[in-house]
């Protein structure tokens, strides 16, 4: 009795000393997994600065291309390439193209008295009473299986309707769309002043910009003197960011940004100014084959509040009046904008 009092005893101390080690190694493994997880932490806040940056560098990288963006471009716009074939799904008839299962004769027939069943009482007379009721059964069920399959029919071929009356629909939009074309090119050929307005401000309107720049704009056009007048909106100074790098500071777990100096933000919105003008008048004058336009008069504009009064102002920052002759013949490709 004693040596085993004496073994259970030392399996009790293993047992212990294994719940140490075993606690020992679990909070070794969880100081592990802290350190790891603030090592993920910390590699992922830096991985959002850095993409803070790449984003803002791309930003920066926009503004500075503004002019270079479209000249790779041909602002033309094809008239015929407007026009659109008129586009309507196939026909889907859903459930309604799917009939429901007629009856089956099979699945009513009662099958014949075996030799036992002859010799029961009255069982002749009940296994022909169940044949007449299947038989009920199966007319029942044929009468409703064809009213069913009519009313389908009946519905199926509404839908048809629809459908047909929807494709002519979209047919006579495409061909009115196609007309409307058709007489803008001829309006175009005649040099009518409003299709000249509309086709330019299609060409305006057509442009792709960086974010934050509004695009929006009034024409004017005279005939007589082939003169485009153009008011574009551009975006004030905020639209060149304001930051110049981000960071991850760990200590405070914080993405903290270094401020662009004013005088740098200001070169660059005056470049974007240029640029814009230039890019206006490039993708006016070149869209122009037709020879609508000699002179382009251009105001830029903007949209924005007057620090000393708090109100609304829309000042024009940049007016340029040039002819078609003097602008194509500048190297947009080599020119510092601003000069």
């Amino acid at each position: 009795v004693e040596r085993q009092r004496q073994a259970e005893e030392r399996a009790q101390l293993r047992a212990i000393r294994a719940r140490e080690q075993a606690q020992r190694a679990a909070g070794r493994a969880h100081a592990a997994n802290e350190r790891e997880a603030k090592r993920f932490y910390a590699e992922a806040r830096e991985q959002e600065a850095l993409a803070q940056e790449a984003e803002l560098e791309s930003r920066r990288a926009a503004l500075e291309a503004v002019l270079e963006a479209t000249l790779g471009v041909d602002d033309y716009i094809d008239l015929d390439a407007l026009k659109q074939p008129a586009y309507v799904p196939p026909f889907d008839p859903g459930s309604l193209g799917q009939p429901a299962s007629r009856p089956d004769s099979n699945t009513y027939v009662v099958p014949p008295m075996t030799i036992a069943q002859r010799f029961l009482p009255g069982a002749r007379g009940r296994h022909e009473q169940l044949v007449e009721e299947r038989k009920r059964d199966l007319a029942r069920d044929l009468e409703a299986w064809g009213a069913a399959e009519q009313a389908r029919m009946v519905r199926l071929a509404d839908a048809r309707k629809a459908y047909d009356e929807e494709v002519a629909a979209a047919h006579a939009r495409a061909a009115a769309k196609d007309a409307e074309i058709d007489a803008i090119k001829v309006e175009l050929e005649q040099s009518s002043t409003e299709s000249v307005k509309s086709y330019f401000e299609l060409v305006l309107g057509s442009s792709s910009w960086p974010d934050g720049f509004p695009q929006q704009f009034t024409l004017a056009y005279d005939r007589e003197s082939k003169l485009l007048g153009v008011d574009y909106m551009l975006p004030d100074w905020s639209v060149v960011p304001e930051a110049k790098a981000f960071r991850y500071v760990k200590a405070r777990d914080l993405i903290e940004s270094t401020p662009e100096t004013a005088a740098k933000r200001r070169a660059l919105y005056t470049s974007v100014v240029a640029q814009s003008a230039l890019r206006v008048l490039h993708e006016l004058f070149e869209a122009d084959r037709r020879g609508h336009v000699d002179t382009v008069a251009l105001n830029c504009m903007v949209d924005t509040i007057d620090r000393a009064t708090g109100s609304r102002i829309v000042p024009c920052i940049l007016s340029v009046r040039t002819t078609a002759a003097v602008f194509k013949a500048i190297n947009l490709g080599a020119v510092d904008p601003v000069a």
